[in-house]
């Protein structure tokens, strides 16, 4: 079993009658994300609330799964869990200095040919999901500047995500998350990295990332707004011949993309 725990985090568990795997695998969590069952195994997400030394309370989430698995070219049959190649992620993006969740604990274990493993985060508790804030508030009811500051600040931790040569390859508004401190100051965290990967053809890992922002963010369907999007991911003042050609592209691909939804 591979185990890792922050350094931080392991007289808390420790203290909080959480010593191993087990005891986290036995853990009675709320679930946020009851487990649903695919690629021949379950996978979940809960809440964990932990007594801290000062009397204070942490919320974390709790990722389990079982048979949950992936597979490639180096393991092509037994697979490994998807969390294995979430965390690694986490910790590609903490070095690259791209906002993401932070990493408490992840442990995996192999139990009567079961393949299992625990993946917690400190949770986002001062944010909220970019979809949640969607459809909690239109866009003219949120004043301008506002919503221009979200714009601008979620395109520009895009670009920077692309610019290091990743895909997120789950790039939706509830894959994002933001704290909004006032109308300048917006927080963005990446999560849900499952699926990102490196990705060498800067064109691609634009147009498919942007294709699944831009097919669920309503904010920005407009023209003016999809075109200060993307001159703030491009770093251009004007939308330049390639932001065009990738605006078209993008474009198309949403509209195929909803084509076939509508089959």
């Amino acid at each position: 079993m591979k185990t890792t725990i922050a350094p931080h985090w392991e007289d808390i568990l420790v203290a909080n009658g959480y010593p191993d795997f087990h005891s986290l695998w036995e853990a009675q969590a709320e679930w946020v994300e009851e487990p649903n069952d695919r690629r021949g195994g379950w996978s979940g997400v809960g809440t964990l609330t932990l007594q801290l030394d000062n009397g204070e309370t942490k919320t974390l989430y709790i990722k389990r799964q079982q048979n949950h698995v992936f597979k490639s070219l180096c393991h092509p049959f037994k697979g490994q869990p998807t969390f294995r190649r979430e965390i690694d992620n986490i910790k590609r993006f903490k070095a690259a200095a791209l906002p993401t969740l932070t990493p408490v604990y992840y442990g995996e274990r192999r139990v009567n040919g079961n393949q299992q493993a625990i993946l917690i985060t400190e949770a986002l508790t001062e944010y909220t999901s970019l979809q949640d804030f969607i459809d909690n508030n239109s866009a003219s009811d949120i004043d301008s500047s506002l919503r221009h500051s979200i714009i601008d600040n979620v395109a520009l931790v895009v670009r920077q995500l692309h610019q290091q040569g990743l895909r997120h390859g789950c790039l939706y508004p509830k894959h994002i998350f933001i704290k909004i401190t006032d109308k300048t100051n917006i927080d963005v965290r990446f999560i849900d990295l499952e699926k990102a990967r490196q990705w060498p053809l800067r064109f691609q890992r634009s147009v498919r990332d942007l294709c699944n922002l831009h097919r669920y963010s309503q904010w920005w369907t407009s023209p003016d707004d999809r075109q200060r999007f993307l001159t703030k991911y491009l770093g251009t003042e004007t939308l330049n011949a390639y932001g065009k050609k990738l605006s078209r592209q993008i474009n198309k691909r949403t509209a195929r993309k909803l084509a076939k939804k509508r089959q």
